[in-house]
């Protein structure tokens, strides 16, 4: 029996592969055969860089062909279509010169899967000399798939540096330094077009961070009806990448996804202080631009404001109580806190009062509240969100609307105190980080970003405490969107926060690149457990 150790050839993984249970062996074949094709892509990248002097040698049949298989692994084959699979293998024959009617491809067989990592051996040893690595990043896809790991989600490298990493940066240089010329000798030089989603795919691949599965199954089946493969992917290259970018656009839009834009507030570096300030958004209230709704905003605010001094003066003595009734006496301060900037409407945290709003409607409905504040307290309570959730729909619609990403999110297999220690830890990176590569933020801001994370922490203890259902899936729609929005606002921070710095911190390029492209919880959690993870432990 072959164990993984001792993997070293072709011969020695097909066996291993096939003493597999034989309702995986699809799944192993596949990942070898693609893991295997990606890890030596660049070179061919290189090599061709994204052009030659002929259409039917250009690298996008091959980019094509190997999203195509990356596709296979993530999707159930009844979503692919076998002829875009077949095309796809096709045109990249053709492209490296191989004989383009070979485009048989058993996703479950051994044999392929053997084949295609003993072919990225024989490439990368021709081409850079340095393929030591392979069959070694090999045997770690084993003891990944061995233990259930999903293997997309997995570096391409492990925690090997990339043997072939200047290849790597040759081709993204290449793209984006130009754009991408071949000659036409009929009408001139025709560009290629932008080639940022397959930059920006490849890097999410070796960093184990998958894009959106279905925006990938558009591109492996972007022929239009009545089109042919072969010929958009090898004679109208530029048309094909065209088509990309705009599925690549939809799916994530240039500057981010409504998701990553979800953010509280924003941060504007101080020169003479040298730390970032959370500020608010004024894009989102210049709709309030005629004097009269100038006026009517700030006589709002102003009522708004009286409403909750006076439910805060009556519950003053429970404001340090560990009961709901501190809870809720607590949050109705921060809102206070937040209208008492708002004199001047550019000054407005609005979305932060959005969240707060939103928070407090919850605690007032907590199972025990109506019995500890009693009727009078309660009537106060409503009457004051009342006017609150009023204000906010006359006046932050952009608000709410930028917010809204947050509410199609799922908690998922995370617990509430998962979400806590996550944020935590990002915090302490945060402030360990260096300050020439991430400029500090503010105390103020600090100290934000601490109650925000108090506040989920409350989240989380209700939600062990809940005794109903009904009342467990509140408590998780509401820890969801707190999490959410704590770690946008991080992301955000982390946005503003580098490109102010002196320098450019290592991998924060992409750290921004990912936080751009978020679309689910899975993608934030991703995130926010990894970010900074080459800061020193705080003390040091």
């Amino acid at each position: 029996m072959i164990q993984i150790e001792d993997i070293k050839d072709r011969k020695t993984l097909e066996a291993w592969v096939k003493e597999q249970p034989k309702d995986i062996q699809r799944e192993l074949s596949l990942a070898f055969s693609s893991r295997s094709s990606l890890r030596v892509l660049p070179l061919y990248w290189r090599s061709n860089q994204l052009w030659s002097p002929t259409k039917e040698r250009t690298a996008l049949p091959i980019l094509w062909a190997n999203v195509a298989t990356y596709t296979a692994l993530r999707q159930p084959s009844a979503r692919l279509d076998a002829a875009a699979v077949s095309a796809a293998y096709r045109s990249a024959n053709t492209a490296a010169g191989a004989d383009p009617s070979n485009t048989t491809y058993d996703y479950g067989s051994a044999t392929k899967a053997a084949s295609a990592a003993a072919e990225a051996y024989k490439y990368a040893k021709a081409a850079e000399g340095n393929a030591g690595l392979i069959w070694h990043s090999i045997r770690m896809d084993a003891n990944s798939l061995a233990r259930g790991h999903a293997i997309y989600s997995v570096p391409l490298w492990g925690a090997d540096q990339n043997p072939f990493s200047e290849a790597w940066a040759s081709v993204k240089t290449y793209a984006k330094n130009a754009l991408v010329l071949f000659d036409q000798s009929d009408v001139g030089p025709h560009p290629l077009g932008d080639w940022t989603f397959w930059i920006d795919w490849y890097q999410s691949v070796l960093d184990g961070k998958p894009m959106n599965p279905d925006m990938l199954l558009e591109i492996v089946h972007i022929r239009k009806e009545g089109e042919d493969y072969d010929y958009l992917w090898t004679k109208e290259p530029a048309e094909a990448n065209r088509r990309v970018m705009e599925i690549y656009r939809r799916y994530y839009p240039l500057g981010g996804t409504t998701l990553s834009k979800a953010n509280v507030t924003d941060f504007e570096p101080n020169a003479q202080l040298h730390w970032m300030e959370m500020v608010g958004l004024p894009a989102d209230l210049d709709h309030i631009r005629d004097p009269d709704a100038v006026q009517a905003f700030i006589d709002d605010i102003g009522d708004l404001k009286d409403r909750f001094e006076d439910f805060a003066d009556y519950t003053s003595e429970l404001k340090g109580q560990r009961n709901i009734g501190g809870v809720l006496s607590r949050s109705a301060d921060k809102i206070m806190d937040v209208l008492r900037h708002a004199e001047e409407k550019d000054h407005l945290k609005a979305r932060r009062l959005v969240e707060l709003g939103g928070d407090l409607f919850y605690w007032s409905h907590e199972e025990n509240a109506r019995s500890e504040l009693g009727d009078g307290l309660c009537r106060q309570l409503d009457s004051a969100l009342d006017r609150l959730k009023d204000v906010c729909h006359r006046h932050l619609g952009p608000s709410i609307q930028a917010m809204e990403a947050l509410n199609r999110l799922e908690l998922g297999d995370k617990s509430p105190d998962d979400w806590v220690g996550a944020i935590e830890g990002a915090l302490q990176r945060i402030d360990a980080a260096n300050p020439e590569e991430l400029v500090p933020l503010s105390p103020d801001a600090r100290a934000t970003l601490e109650d925000m994370l108090g506040d989920l922490r409350l989240l989380a203890a209700a939600r062990a405490e809940a005794r109903t259902d009904a009342w467990k899936s509140q408590t998780d729609s509401r820890v969801t969107r707190s999490a959410g929005a704590t770690t946008a606002t991080i992301g955000k921070y982390i946005e503003r926060g580098s490109a102010a710095a002196k320098k450019t911190g290592e991998g924060m390029d992409e750290t921004i690149k990912w936080f751009k492209r978020w679309t689910s919880m899975e993608d934030m959690w991703g995130w926010i457990t990894e970010l900074l993870t080459n800061a020193p432990p705080p003390g040091e």
